[in-house]
């Protein structure tokens, strides 16, 4: 039989758009991603651009100075110690969501949530912060997770409500609905706007005046929060309006049974 040349061009046809279609869209990928890495250093570069700019100055003016009393000595120690102290918790940060982004695989354990988040809020000591806590936790709960991201999770949120919601109390609770456990926290700040919501998990985020650097941290704690648990295949979301605090609930899958 005599092959048909139509059909064989067609099919080559539709077999190079295949391929040229998948090649734009490797393209698109990549550029993308150089695009978020491209923004990325910028970020970096531009938080840490500010505490060098700051004990840079403390230097210049102690340089200028010929006499310099011991008070302006202290103080002017004192303020390039804490820029010098907000690089560090900044590199390493970035380290630790570089190693998450990077592939990091957790140690996973069976974790029980009651005990866990009990002995994880005991250690954080909130009350030594002005918090007023209160818990209620499901008992045996069980999970798959590497304690110490898991400890991460729980001391990042902790601490964002801390630096945001000074002074507002913190309810921590635990539960499961349809094959997945929670852990969340409720605080009763001021909340966080319509706006800001959707970014406060990107990296370096910061919406309002309530959410600016005078709060201290890297602007990193809710970007690993977020990496950490969706290592585990979970998921971490935030709902909240202005001058009604804010929820925060990270997901995680239930431990499988032993035997199952």
């Amino acid at each position: 039989a005599v092959p048909n040349t139509s059909d064989e061009i067609g099919k080559l046809a539709i077999a190079f758009n295949q391929m040229a279609a998948g090649i734009d869209r490797a393209f698109e990928v990549r550029r993308q991603s150089e695009e978020e890495m491209r923004h990325f250093v910028a970020d970096a570069s531009h938080e840490l651009r500010t505490p060098l700019t700051s004990i840079a100055g403390y230097i210049d003016v102690l340089g200028r100075r010929q006499n310099v009393d011991s008070e302006t000595l202290h103080e002017s120690l004192h303020a390039m110690q804490q820029e010098s102290n907000r690089m560090t918790r900044l590199v390493n940060d970035l380290l630790t969501l570089t190693r998450i982004e990077t592939g990091t695989t957790p140690d996973r354990q069976r974790l029980r949530l009651d005990t866990f988040l009990t002995k994880a809020l005991d250690e954080l000591r909130l009350g030594e912060h002005g918090v007023v806590e209160s818990r209620d936790i499901q008992p045996g709960i069980t999970v798959e997770a590497d304690p110490e991201a898991l400890t991460r999770v729980v001391r990042n949120l902790a601490q964002n409500a801390i630096k945001y919601a000074p002074g507002a109390a913190q309810r921590w609770s635990v539960f499961s609905v349809n094959g997945q456990a929670a852990i969340r926290l409720e605080d009763t700040g001021p909340g966080i706007s319509r706006q800001d919501l959707p970014h406060i998990f990107e990296r370096f985020y910061r919406g309002d005046t309530a959410r600016d650097r005078s709060a201290g941290g890297s602007g990193l704690g809710l970007a690993i929060a977020r990496s950490l648990v969706e290592l585990h295949h979970g998921r971490i979301e935030a709902q909240s309006e202005p001058g009604k605090g804010a929820t925060f609930t990270a997901w995680l899958p239930l431990a499988t049974e032993p035997n199952a």
